[in-house]
């Protein structure tokens, strides 16, 4: 007769270690969530960095310095503006991408860094979709169709005519390969079956000496920059892109209002603070609730309409976001049909 010598473990015992793996599994997150809590809590408690991804001096590093000044004074830490150029914005952006999510670097970035850079660019060190915090969207910049004063064309059913009578022999600049006037320029040109001849410049002043020169024949370009032309007869505004017509320019109908009502003469790059991913969800809420406070200051909305773009009163990190997802889609096909592509 064979018998054994083990012994049966009782079933609580052979449960205990589970138990405790799991217990020390939910105290692990709780403290984390704790600690989460008691950052957000203490948040700022030092200064922060507004990365701009372009050069001193320029309109969006004018915007962050106004913002920056205001920030700091509510939130009782210094709020820093560092300029981090080149690149299309690139190489601020993939700074900011890759800093700590702590909400103490942020960047003042320009839609096309979100947007399109991931459609032109085929080597991005960083993706849109999951490398960044959408923290609060600050102003709308609409851009407006303009033309050298020797166009016979004072609205868009005679700007179509002009360009139809024309193939071939029209030259349009932009201030870069898959920026948006690039872009709806191409889309214009394909749509109505006319080729032109495409001039870049490295930024929008360049450009509009050779708009008023007429070595080029029309650009789109940014109210600030374009509306003192008009008041010498030089350049012609046509129509601008925007769902209402611009405050500075009441009498200038946008792209819906006479008919072309294509998305892409709806679309609008935009200025907004964006972050790293895996902020904290109480910080991206207190960075967004102090911007909200700052945009409220009627002194700021006036220099964003001055600086020639449209103030965001309400935006929200999921606004932001929300707004990103619904046309992303659009701005692939734009990038698509431009034939828009850099190594």
């Amino acid at each position: 007769m064979t018998t054994t010598s083990s012994r049966a473990r009782p079933a609580g015992l052979a449960r205990r270690p589970v138990v405790q793996a799991l217990g020390l599994a939910l105290a692990t997150v709780s403290l984390g969530a704790q600690a989460q809590g008691q950052a957000a809590a203490d948040f700022p408690s030092k200064p922060i960095r507004i990365v701009v991804t372009y050069a001193p001096g320029g309109l969006t590093d004018s915007m962050a310095r106004v913002l920056a000044d205001k920030m700091s004074k509510s939130m009782g830490v210094p709020v820093l503006v560092e300029n981090k150029p080149g690149a299309a914005g690139i190489i601020g952006t993939d700074y900011v991408a890759k800093s700590p999510p702590d909400g103490y670097t942020i960047s003042l970035a320009l839609s096309n860094a979100i947007y399109t850079n991931q459609f032109i660019y085929p080597k991005l060190p960083y993706n849109p979709n999951k490398d960044i915090s959408f923290i609060y969207k600050l102003a709308n910049g609409p851009a407006m169709l303009v033309v050298h004063n020797s166009v016979p064309a004072k609205n868009l059913e005679e700007f179509k005519t002009w360009l139809k009578a024309n193939p071939g022999k029209i030259n349009y600049g932009s201030y870069g390969i898959g920026s948006y006037p690039h872009m709806v320029t191409e889309y214009i040109g394909k749509q109505l079956g006319v080729p032109m001849s495409h001039a870049v410049y490295k930024g929008e002043a360049p450009m509009v000496q050779d708009l008023l020169s007429g070595q080029i024949q029309f650009a789109f370009g940014s109210p600030a920059v374009m509306k003192p032309h008009f008041e010498t007869g030089k350049l012609r505004p046509i129509a601008v892109t925007s769902n209402k017509r611009f405050a500075t320019l009441p009498d200038l109908p946008t792209f819906g209002e006479q008919g072309w009502n294509d998305k892409p003469y709806g679309l609008m790059g935009w200025f907004g603070f964006i972050g790293p991913a895996g902020i904290p969800k109480p910080i991206l809420d207190k960075l967004a609730a102090e911007t909200r406070k700052a945009m409220a200051d009627p002194d700021i909305q006036t220099r964003f309409v001055n600086f020639g773009y449209e103030a965001v009163t309400d935006s929200s990190p999921e606004a932001h976001e929300a707004e990103y997802k619904r046309n992303v889609g659009y701005w692939k096909e734009l990038v698509q049909i431009s034939g828009a592509k850099m190594e």
